[in-house]
């Protein structure tokens, strides 16, 4: 079946091996052309009649398999949704240790934000922090 421009823009040839490794032949049909590593060439220019016959212009063919691609693809954009949500904890986890400060601060009035700190190391909100990590952040 010869597949027209409406049914698909491409038809994939295969891979062709090159220098620096293989690279896929596309055939595109609109405009009609060779597309291998994401160079294209009219397959006007690319085919030759010698002597009554239809040659393919192999060196340029050569040429396009073993240019590297003007691009590698989409460019890589991580995702910041794991380092927002520690973000999050963390912030969380420091208004934690901020609420503890102004609770123990109502039960023992006029200590040192060291002996909060020191305090809040030892409970669960810590969550093996040091008691300096704590201090720094307290009001």
């Amino acid at each position: 079946e010869i597949l027209s421009p409406d049914k698909s823009m491409s038809m994939p040839l295969g891979m062709l091996p090159g220098p620096n490794g293989r690279r896929w032949a596309t055939l595109m049909l609109s405009p009609l052309s060779l597309e291998i590593n994401r160079h294209r060439a009219p397959l006007n220019e690319l085919l030759n009649v010698i002597k009554g016959q239809i040659e393919l212009d192999w060196p340029r063919v050569s040429a396009m398999v073993a240019h590297d691609a003007d691009s590698k693809g989409k460019p890589h954009s991580p995702s910041i949704e794991p380092r927002e949500a520690r973000k999050l904890a963390t912030a969380a986890m420091q208004q934690d240790w901020r609420d503890a400060h102004a609770e123990l601060a109502r039960q023992y009035p006029g200590k040192g934000k060291r002996w909060y700190s020191i305090k809040i190391a030892r409970m669960p909100i810590a969550h093996g922090r040091d008691a300096e990590t704590i201090r720094k952040q307290l009001n």
